[in-house]
């Protein structure tokens, strides 16, 4: 738009809209004394540094793209929420007025609540002054205070005039404020910045950032012009990060479990005591020589990997102390931090040492399943055993029908008169000698388990006919039958082995094949002649009895 045609809708704007809040802006986007050419009736001032101040935060975007627009345009506008009570929507036009008027022109109209809101920014209702002028003579003692020191500060300029800046310096920070201050003057032309507390009339202290001008030595000024800005806002985001910091710290110098936050080239940016406890190391032990205690360092490398890629890392891994106490089991969880662009600039890290924990488990996990007096599995526990090795069992479709799964039932020959005639300590002792003996027999992958009281139960896979489980049994008989000697006793155990085996059968249940076993012990009972029977020669050992 050309800017006598910008000029002309400025001012049908102000005539639609005679009640509307106007400024004069300069180049620069602040706000300027309004031009008595400008032909203003009801119209309200608004008050503040710039139409930033007039909106929302996150309407500020917004006012800069209609900014931007308005110097190539010749007009912009975009739709804002005011700083108000109300917080009411409203339209804010910009007008390039620079031909006709020097400057350029906005023009807030407001939707709703227009009285109330316009009334408030006009004001300057909550747009704090920012930005405060003094000069001060060498000696740093303020010479003029423009009426922004009182309306940021609080202090009236008889208040100020006369007075040390230094007296209004929060104690903490006099020595930076000196050392500012003797750079600034034996600099001549030289800027010097810093950030120091200021008294605030009401007695608070307010963080400000200031900028001293050195001009003694010109001609046409001779002071020290100071610049003042207030960064409250600014240190007070910076103190509520650094608080949430301490209380992060805080927090991960209080668990149980080591944590540490790292960055993608491996450098710890942060660790908790706990973590070198784990590790047994010195908090100055550099990061490769930690990464040293790892049993296998593919397992942190393959983690870290799926952590760069964004994924989260679960795992158990070894470790040897780097103290040489000893070796640990630890779980490891890593979660990456995310930039606000999606990217992985880093992980955190929680490391817990869970070997006595593992230890513990397992012990609960034995007594649940094992037999404390033999050592061999529990009766549920065996039982469960075959079970599974039955539903595991090769189904119709495999190559190997041959194989099958044995199971060999031991009853021990007259146990009860070793308890009648030793005592019931030397009939444990025989039964845990028998348990070892029976464990001793069997390959690695079979089961011996104590059905109760005298009975012992072994299950075995991958058995090839009748005649392999019957070595099975004989073994079995023959491990059992060798003296032993507990105490005053010198004993001479038997006992009565009978032996099922699934041959080529499928889909048989665990209590079947043992009650054939069982079945078979019996007849062996029976037959008195201290040999193991198969089940399938059950018949036959009758037969040849009789």
């Amino acid at each position: 738009m050309e800017r006598s045609r910008a000029d002309t809708a400025l001012r049908a704007a102000l005539a639609q809209h005679p009640h509307a809040l106007v400024t004069a802006i300069d180049g620069n986007g602040l706000f300027v004394d309004m031009p008595e050419t400008v032909p203003l009736t009801s119209h309200r001032i608004a008050s503040g540094r710039s139409a930033l101040d007039l909106v929302q935060p996150a309407d500020r975007s917004a006012v800069i793209s209609a900014w931007d627009r308005v110097k190539s345009e010749g007009a912009s506008r975009a739709t804002v929420i005011l700083v108000s009570d109300a917080t009411p929507i409203a339209t804010l036009h910009f007008f390039d007025a620079t031909t006709a008027h020097g400057v350029f022109i906005g023009l807030v109209v407001a939707t709703h609540s227009p009285t109330t809101a316009l009334e408030d920014a006009a004001r300057g209702a909550s747009i704090p002054t920012r930005l405060a002028r003094t000069r001060k003579n060498e000696m740093a003692v303020i010479t003029v205070a423009e009426p922004t020191v009182t309306a940021m500060l609080g202090w009236d300029e008889a208040e100020i005039v006369g007075h040390r800046s230094l007296e209004f310096i929060h104690p903490d920070d006099h020595e930076r404020a000196i050392n500012m201050w003797m750079e600034c003057i034996s600099r001549p032309g030289y800027t010097c910045r810093s950030r120091l507390r200021h008294s605030h009339r009401d007695g608070r202290w307010i963080w400000l950032e200031f900028s001293n001008h050195n001009l003694l030595d010109n001609p046409e000024a001779g002071y020290v012009d100071c610049e003042m800005f207030d960064i409250s806002e600014e240190m007070e985001a910076h103190e509520s990060v650094r608080a949430s910091e301490q209380l992060l710290r805080s927090l991960a110098g209080a668990l149980p479990v080591g944590v540490v936050q790292f960055d993608l080239d491996r450098r710890i940016v942060y660790a908790n005591e706990r973590l070198y406890e784990i590790v047994g190391a010195h908090p100055d032990t550099d990061e490769d020589t930690l990464l040293t205690c790892v049993v296998d360092a593919t397992v942190v490398e393959d983690a870290l990997a799926r952590l760069y890629s964004g994924g989260d890392v679960d795992i158990e891994l070894q470790m040897d102390r780097l103290d040489g106490s000893g070796r640990r089991l630890c779980t490891l969880a890593m979660r990456a931090l995310i930039n606000g662009d999606g990217a992985v600039f880093g992980g955190v890290a929680c490391l817990a040492d869970i070997t006595d924990a593992a230890r513990m488990r397992a012990e609960l996990e034995e007594r649940a399943t094992v037999d404390s007096l033999t050592g061999c599995l529990n009766r549920a526990s065996v039982i469960a055993a075959l079970t599974a090795m039955l539903d595991t069992n090769p189904d119709e479709s495999s190559a190997d029908q041959s194989s099958g799964i044995a199971a060999v039932f031991v009853d021990f020959n007259r146990f009860k008169s070793v308890n009648d005639e030793f005592g019931h300590a030397v009939g444990d002792a025989l039964l845990a000698e028998v348990g070892a003996r029976l464990r001793s027999v069997v390959r690695g992958d079979d089961v011996v388990g104590r059905l109760g009281g005298d009975e012992f139960l072994l299950v075995c896979r991958d058995v090839t006919d009748g005649d392999e489980a019957l070595a099975l049994g004989e073994r079995v008989t023959n491990a059992i039958t060798s003296p032993v000697t507990i105490g005053p006793a010198h004993l001479f155990p038997t006992a009565s082995v009978g032996v099922a085996w699934t041959g080529a059968r499928r889909g048989l249940a665990a209590d079947a094949l043992i009650a054939e076993a069982d079945a078979a012990m019996y007849v062996a009972k029976y037959a008195g002649h201290g040999r193991p029977v198969v089940a399938a020669d059950r018949r036959r050992t009758h037969q040849a009895r009789a």
